[in-house]
């Protein structure tokens, strides 16, 4: 669900004002930060997507902002299967990424399985 529009031809009327002005704000921070991006990577931003409420919203954002980015899921081995469908079907534009092993096979490796106090997944899974 590409958005194929600028921030600068939403409809003011068309939102309260409360929310485009958040919209406005996040916009021009996006924008601000976008040189920054790009000295690491000619690609630009990444944005981590998981197919959630806010990671739809932040990819909406960096939609209308016109910057350069491409976005991601990163899958872990335990994604329900309907979430990864989801994303497939409605946000094509997401490149999805298959874990390079499993979270059991991770966890024989390190011998330990990820808890509250030592969550080694999200750094193998998702950063």
């Amino acid at each position: 669900m590409i958005i194929n529009r600028r921030f600068e031809d939403i409809d003011k009327t068309s939102v309260s004002p409360e929310l485009y002005d958040k919209i406005e704000k996040s916009v021009m921070l996006i924008r601000k930060a976008e040189h920054l991006s790009l000295e690491y990577s000619d690609k630009g931003f990444v944005v981590a997507f998981s197919g959630g409420k806010d990671s739809q919203a932040i990819l909406h954002l960096a939609q209308l902002a016109r910057v350069k980015f491409e976005a991601r899921l990163n899958e872990t081995s335990l994604d329900p299967f309907c979430v990864i469908d989801f994303v497939r079907k409605n946000y094509p534009e997401v490149t999805i990424i298959p874990p390079k092993d499993s979270i059991y096979h991770m966890a024989v490796k390190k011998r330990q399985f990820p808890t509250m106090i030592c969550r080694w997944c999200c750094a193998e899974y998702k950063e």
